[in-house]
């Protein structure tokens, strides 16, 4: 790694801040996806590369790429430039290329606010019907500009229903009215984002006013105390969501009338179908679809007349029909289109939040959104899961044919990954409609007579499968069985890598894994021809029955060992089938070879490319599915080189000294020429061998039975050497990295699984990280967050398995149950525990409902009864009539029921007998010590950590933050989304508190935390293939270059282009485009322009936010740059808006003790002592304090900064007493570390001399008497009274002085840092894991030293 220092000037101080980030190349490919970059042959020629500078290619951005100057005959041709005109009225004009299609015009005519309902039409050159799906250079004939006219077409039903659908949709959400607005401007704009800049920059006087707004809803209490009431107010896409549904509503409702489908006759006519509209003047109109357009008929709800009233008009827009009836909705519908998107594109970007997974709260008006709507009514009547019945789609033959598009040229490949992204977006929304379809049980299976947990399915072309919700180890069931998730977990990790390297004539299936309701549901695109034929027919490579039928396909083979020399396994073993006979194969048998009805050869079941784990090895399968992770392997292939290359460079060292004192010196530059290409051949035969010798045999320690050779005994001890290697080499330097923090924001189960496997460690290490944690005291907080994620992780497994048992009307009560017995007191736990229906605790409510019910109808009883009272009185007179008109009544009666219809009577009762089936559904009961048991026991079975501590006594139960950190992740890993109210509050908990005490007097019920309205969702989860560019990693990768060559203004450009070409491909709202974005802003501040570093910083802050969601680590840290970037413009009250934001955010997701928030509050600090609020500066310095020895302990290197800090602080309101005291400490801790010699040790003894020197000059002027003519120091004269005026003069020359004091001060910092860096480079003698103290310890250090100095100048003159 490379670290970058960057320092800020913000006019007495610096604050220094460390950005790490990884070097260019193959390097983080590896970081990002996983994948070997160069395995084997050219990891050789990776490493050289990244040793070694590139040679100078072709600028991106030019026209013609690198890779189009050795290509013969290519002409990529000018662009041409498109002007589409409607009725002799320009409507676009544009620029394409040569190999576009024409078709792609529509798409943009789909996206403009004039265009954007036409459904029926074509085009027309020369007045000649030109054919869509051809190239625009079969027309343009060498011209520079041509002309295409739109021609509209009769509506058939298929185009009127899609312009009715149209309609409703820019009617009932604004946002797609905002979107278009935002279309129309980027046909006009050649930067996408830039183009609205002017809109997205603001006055400093309407930024100071929004910071007031903020300042007076969201202040540092409130940031500091961790409570969901806030969210919505800390959250920025909310107050820039533009136009909502309530401010312009246009139309009652429109939807389809129930006179549908046409007569036969009426179709004849020309009919298509019928609607209902009713506008906001309470008039309902009957509209006729027909080809010719809409026009309003004749009919009613109760009479049907599709002749269209007189003078009536035939439209061909339905919105100018009712713009022509209706007065109101024209009025709004203009105002729809008349407002201005809101402040970027990147907040009416549509976002799927399935894939991010950013969604655990709901707030109240979400929730209150759901009101009367016919059309989503219809929607929902229409609903198919995904199924699109007018085209069917193949999802594997578009999935292979774009992997087999043409690469040669950028448009060709940026055409491809436009497709390919576009390709498994679809088919992962398809797979988790269709997992839906399947857990509600919509789809049927193809198996019935087999047991339900071995059902699958297909729907929408996509084959559906389960996977086994085993929790307590990593057993694997074999091949007769369903998978479970951890084969499926490193199943899809395979195919990842497999669909990045692209071999030719090998291919994957597009595959996703989808979470819902507690089951794991497998979605793979279907093999052509394998459903209606034989498996082993199809099947050609490996076996499908464990071994007993082995089949070698030679052409199968072949494929096979590339693959087997990409992952580094055996490409030769030898298998004895039950017959006895050899087979020779590349890899396992367990690995599938099927050839299609296409003829293409597929490759599945995969997960056996990876070896064994032998550190996980127990009698039977338990333990079948724990295989290394492949940046493991590739992280101890290299291990092995650099021994090797070490060793082998030494006798070449060796070998070299020895020809040198023999040779002259023209023979020793020959020599040396001469040596440095063998050295290069040697190291490359060297990896040659390296590579052949470090083959990992996957077939150890599995049920696949082979044929034992000479190299069994090396192939064991090869494993045996990758698990040592784990336990000595790769899981101390991940405990170590972790306790510095120093990388990317590690925070939470999702960033710490992230950060293992980047490291090559998967999550059953949980324990044996834990242990070597244990041993040092300063890494008790790494110790408290991944006991936190093993926590969260058993949580999870127990949730999801109980979830799956369960029917949905269950599901919330269980829920909520789990919940309140984890987050609840002890006292309630007691209560839960000795419980026997819980489910009672949730109709409480329910009950003080009914009882208050009772009592208003028990009063309504009693008016009634005195009412009854006074009409006895006159009823007493006329009860002899009616006794006789009973009496008449009963004798008629008895005659009409005396006859022979009594059966019939009989058999109409049973006919409307109500019946009223008895449900037997399981009782939900959640035992507080059964599931504490059920938590330690998966913790120790498949973590290997054992508990030491109660429920009660963990560190998550201390706090309210802690408590919503671990709510949070346990609702992300199941899916489940919580109503958005205060739960764990310090105010709601004594509420509770007294509450419960005033029940326990009355000996009432006991009231949950967590209702059953609390639960508002369970959403899916789902894993899937990422595609990445290609290109823009080039383009990062040279953008890095040039600015480490110093050519800021190429850099620029070259992250230009890439966020144009990840814009092109992925839309605006992408992860890689905001971390350019975020690199952006720092070149600019760099150099100087804050407002494109603003700009820059703000954009990457939305990208990260809308992706991400509010609570994440890694929009915490864009809040948190983007208000440095404000302070040093001196913005400082949208400085603190951000920075409290950050802080809010970092507490919510990791608690209160935690690294980061006190870097947050270290900044705050140095905000308010800027802005001369000294003891809100204090405090926050004493918040920091406080969490650093709770997080890190109190002899820790972290309490170096905030010791320093206070001193400084007391120390400028001249308080030297306590100065001296946190002085005193921060040497202490400076002596554990360093010697009395070093330079931060004398600093900081300096600094205690002066603090106490200066305690010694205020004692002094006490003694002395107030007075305006106290005569100065060594002279026997008073004062004179115009000695303030000059005072005053003196006064504006020290300030010149100390101006130029500060230049130099600065200019010594900058040289330090420099030194700093440099030092750290070379292997200098500051320990890693205090960087950061260091860092603030000498930002405290060179500040005091500034304010020594003008304090002495001062007392001189």
């Amino acid at each position: 790694t490379t670290q970058l220092t960057i320092v800020f000037f913000f006019n007495d101080t610096a604050t220094t801040e460390i950005y790490t980030e990884q070097i260019v190349g193959s390097v983080r490919c590896v970081q990002e996806t996983g994948i070997n970059a160069e395995y084997m042959g050219n990891l050789f020629q990776n490493w050289k590369d990244m040793q070694e500078p590139q040679k100078e290619q072709q600028q991106p951005g030019a026209e013609v790429p690198n890779d189009l100057e050795n290509q013969e005959g290519y002409d990529v041709g000018k662009p041409i430039k498109v002007i589409v005109k409607y009725q002799d009225k320009q409507l676009l004009e544009t620029e394409f290329s040569q190999q576009d299609v024409i078709i792609e015009l529509k798409q943009l005519l789909g996206e403009s606010t004039q265009s954007f309902l036409w459904t029926s039409y074509h085009f027309e050159y020369n007045q000649q019907r030109i054919n869509e799906y051809a190239e625009i250079k079969t027309y343009c004939e060498d011209k520079e500009e041509i002309i295409i006219n739109v021609v509209h077409d009769p509506y058939n039903e298929k185009n009127a229903r899609t312009h009715v659908k149209k309609v409703q949709e820019v009617i009932q959400d604004p946002s797609v009215a905002q979107q278009l607005i935002s279309n129309q401007l980027l046909l006009g704009q050649s930067n996408a984002l830039k183009g609205l800049q002017d809109e997205e920059s603001k006055t400093g006087e309407d930024a100071n006013k929004e910071s007031s707004q903020m300042s007076s809803t969201f202040q540092l209490s409130d940031a500091l105390n961790c409570d969901l009431s806030k969210y919505p107010l800390v959250s920025q896409e909310k107050k820039e969501s533009g136009l909502k549904r309530e401010d312009v509503r246009c139309l009652n409702y429109i939807c389809y009338s129930g006179f549908n489908p046409p007569p036969p006759n009426r179709k004849l006519a020309g009919d298509l179908f019928y609607l209902q509209v009713k506008l906001l003047e309470g008039n309902e109109y009957h509209i006729t679809a027909s080809s010719f357009g809409f026009a309003v008929n004749q009919s009613n709800s109760k009479y049907f007349d599709p002749i269209p009233q007189p003078k009536a008009i035939t439209y061909y827009s339905l919105v100018d029909l009712m713009s022509h009836y209706s007065s109101l909705f024209k009025k709004q519908y203009q105002i729809l289109f008349s407002q201005s998107p809101s402040l970027d594109l990147l907040t009416q970007s549509p976002v799927n939040t399935f894939i991010y997974n950013n969604k655990w709260l709901s707030s109240s008006e979400e929730l209150q959104q759901h009101d009367w709507n016919a059309t989503r009514t219809e929607s929902f009547l229409q609903n198919l899961h995904g199924v699109d019945p007018s085209s069917l789609r193949d999802w594997n033959d578009e999935y292979q044919s774009i992997k087999e598009l043409p690469k040669k040229d950028l448009i060709q490949r940026l055409n491809s990954d436009k497709l390919m992204v576009k390709v498994l977006n679809d088919f992962v929304e398809a797979a988790i409609e269709g997992a839906k379809a399947v857990v509600d049980g919509f789809v049927t299976p193809l198996n019935p007579t087999d047991k339900p947990e071995e059902y699958v399915y297909i729907y929408n072309s996509i084959f559906f499968s389960l996977a086994d919700n085993t929790i307590d180890s990593y057993r694997d069931s074999g091949a007769e069985t369903i998978a479970t998730r951890t084969m499926t977990n490193y199943d899809l990790l395979n195919v990842k890598i497999l669909h990045k390297r692209d071999i030719q004539e090998l291919h994957v299936l597009n595959t996703a894994l989808v979470d819902y309701a507690g089951r794991r549901i497998v979605a793979q695109a279907v093999v052509p021809g394998v459903i209606t034929s034989n498996q082993k027919q199809c099947t050609e490579y490996g076996s499908i029955d464990e071994g007993k039928n082995i089949y070698c396909n030679d052409e199968f083979k072949e494929i096979m060992k590339k693959v087997c020399q990409l992952f580094s396994i055996a490409d030769s073993i030898d298998f004895v089938d039950e017959k006895a006979e050899t087979h020779n194969l590349a890899g396992s048998y367990e690995i599938k070879g099927i050839r299609g009805s296409d003829r293409r050869k597929y490759f599945i079941e995969l997960i056996r490319l990876l070896p064994r784990d032998i550190n996980y090895t127990a009698e039977g399968h338990e333990h079948l599915c724990c295989i290394h992770r492949p940046e493991l392997v590739q992280k101890f292939l290299l291990y092995k080189f650099t021994e090797a290359e070490a060793i082998n460079q030494m006798k070449v060292q060796q070998e070299r000294a020895k020809q040198q004192k023999e040779g002259t010196e023209k023979e020793k530059e020959e020599q040396t020429e001469d040596t440095q290409q063998k050295e290069e051949e040697q190291a490359e035969s060297n990896m040659l061998k390296l590579a052949q010798k470090y083959k990992f045999n996957t077939c150890l320690y599995t049920k696949a039975q082979y044929v034992l050779t000479e190299s069994h005994e090396n192939d064991k001890k090869l494993l045996e050497e990758l698990a040592d290697f784990v336990k000595t080499k790769v899981i101390p330097s991940l405990v170590q990295e972790l306790s510095t923090n120093d990388i990317s924001p590690i925070c939470d189960s999702k960033s710490v699984s992230e950060f293992f496997h980047m490291s090559g460690i998967s999550m059953r290490y949980l324990g044996e990280v834990i242990r070597q944690c244990n041993s040092n005291k300063d890494q008790r907080h790494v110790k408290n967050l991944l006991e936190r994620v093993v926590l969260t992780r058993t949580l999870k497994n127990i949730m999801r398995k109980k979830m799956s048992e369960l029917n949905f009307m269950q599901i919330p009560k269980y829920i909520g149950l789990v919940f309140n017995t984890i987050f609840s007191s002890p006292e309630d736990k007691s209560y839960l525990e000795g419980l026997e229906n819980q489910e009672d605790i949730f109709k409480q409510k329910e009950t003080q409902s009914q009882q208050q019910k009772q009592q208003g109808q028990q009063a309504q009883q009693q008016q009634q009864k005195q009412e009854q009272e006074q009409e006895r009185e006159q009823d007493e007179v006329d009860q002899k009539d009616k006794s006789k008109k009973k009496k008449k009544k009963s004798k008629q009666n008895q005659k009409t029921t005396g006859t022979g219809d009594d059966v019939a009577l009989l058999a109409q009762q049973n006919l409307f007998k109500v019946i009223q089936p008895q449900f037997k559904l399981e009782t939900v009961t959640v035992k507080p010590s059964e599931l504490w048991n059920e938590i330690v026991h998966i913790a120790k079975k498949r973590y290997s950590h054992e508990f030491t501590e109660t429920l009660d006594k963990l560190v998550f139960q201390q706090k309210a933050s802690y408590k919503y950190a671990l709510l949070r992740e346990v609702c992300l890993s199941l899916g489940i989304v919580l109503k958005c109210r205060d739960y764990f509050s310090i105010h709601s908990a004594n509420e509770q508190g007294q509450q419960r005490r005033e029940k326990k007097k009355e000996e009432q019920a006991y009231s949950p935390v967590f209702r059953l309205e609390d639960i508002v969702e369970v959403r899916p989860l789902v894993k899937y293939i990422d595609h990445t560019c290609e290109d823009s990693l080039y383009h990062i990768d040279y953008a890095q270059k040039r600015l480490y060559e110093g050519k800021v203004n190429e850099a620029l450009e070259a992250y230009q282009t890439c966020i144009q070409i990840l814009i092109n491909i992925y839309g605006p709202a992408h992860k890689d485009i905001a971390s350019i974005y975020q690199k952006m802003a720092q070149i600019h501040l760099r150099i100087g322009n804050l407002e494109e570093a603003i700009f820059n910083q703000k954009q990457a802050t939305i990208i990260n936010e809308k992706l991400y969601g509010l609570d994440h680590a890694v929009t915490a840290q864009s809040y948190y740059k983007l208000g440095l970037i404000y302070f040093s413009i001196k913005e400082i009250d949208s400085a603190f808006k951000m920075l409290f934001k950050s802080l809010y955010i970092y507490n919510l997701i990791c608690g209160e003790n935690n690294l980061n928030s006190v870097i947050v509050l270290m900044n705050l600090s140095v905000f308010y002592r800027e802005s001369e609020q000294y003891q809100a500066s204090i405090s926050c310095l004493y918040e920091a304090l406080e969490r650093s020895i709770a997080t890190f302990g109190e002899e820790s290197a972290y309490l170096i900064g905030c010791y320093q800090g206070l001193a400084l602080a007391h120390y400028e309101i001249e308080d030297f007493n306590k100065s001296i005291d946190y002085q005193n400490k921060c040497i202490s801790i400076l002596k554990k570390y360093f010697s009395d010699e070093d330079i931060k040790v004398k600093d900081a003894t300096m600094l205690l001399n002066k603090f106490k020197s200066s305690l010694e000059d205020k004692k002094k002027q006490k003694l002395g008497k107030p007075g305006e003519n106290k005569r100065p120091f060594g002279s026997n004269k008073p004062q004179k009274p115009n000695q303030q005026k000059d005072d005053q003069e003196d006064a504006g020359q020290l300030s010149q002085f100390k101006n130029e004091q500060r230049q130099k001060e600065r200019q010594l910092l900058i040289q330090k840092a420099r030194a700093m860096r440099m030092s750290q480079k070379q292997g200098g003698n500051l320990r890693p894991q205090f960087q950061n103290a260091d860092i603030l310890n000498y930002m405290y250090q060179n500040q005091l030293l500034t304010r020594m100095k003008e304090t002495e100048e001062e007392k001189k003159e």
